[in-house]
């Protein structure tokens, strides 16, 4: 019975929760496939993203999975009754999952009310992501170990399709900052 982190699409357990990830432990599930990136024609693909995602995660030693929702148009309700299932499989004590919140991606917080409903308020450790606009939000530091920020910045290198593309680069190429939510 271990915890779960849940990613919303494959960069993001990185970007905003490495430091609980390698802390923690959990089995990291990276619900929604990126399609919309390959859909708009930017190169990128689906494939390139997963392998980029297996990449990194091997770097941080982390177990995880690819589910097979496409991150176009979700459907929130199939999420639900699958986390349901892995709710009643796996009996996690601890979930890590996206905080709500305003103005934040629509994606992250659709993850973060499923997951609250699932598997109730008492379970979740929220991680706050950004609010669009603003940049990352605030909240409580996590306090990483030197060797934890060596393992984010060599696992946020395998992604290597957002650094190259500019609307996502900054996310790549900016400070470190990771938070929980107070």
């Amino acid at each position: 019975m271990s915890s779960l982190l849940l990613d919303p699409h494959g960069d993001d357990a990185v970007l905003f929760s490495c430091f609980n990830l390698l802390r923690h432990r959990p089995r990291v599930i990276v619900v929604l496939r990126s399609q919309v990136q390959e859909d708009r024609g930017t190169g990128i693909t689906a494939k390139e993203r997963e392998l980029e995602t297996a990449a990194a995660m091997d770097i941080l030693g982390a177990s995880w999975e690819q589910w097979d929702f496409l991150d176009r148009g979700p459907d929130w309700a199939t999420v639900s009754r699958r986390l349901y299932r892995v709710r009643e499989e796996r009996k996690p004590p601890v979930v890590f999952a996206p905080a709500f919140e305003a103005g934040g991606h629509d994606h992250h917080n659709a993850l973060a009310e499923v997951a609250a409903d699932v598997f109730g308020p008492d379970r979740i450790v929220s991680y706050l992501t950004y609010v669009r606009g603003v940049g990352r939000s605030g909240g409580v530091a996590v306090d990483p170990d030197p060797e934890m920020i060596v393992l984010k910045h060599r696992a946020l290198a395998c992604f290597q399709s957002q650094i190259r593309e500019p609307s996502t680069r900054p996310w790549f190429m900016d400070g470190l900052a990771e938070y929980v939510s107070a």
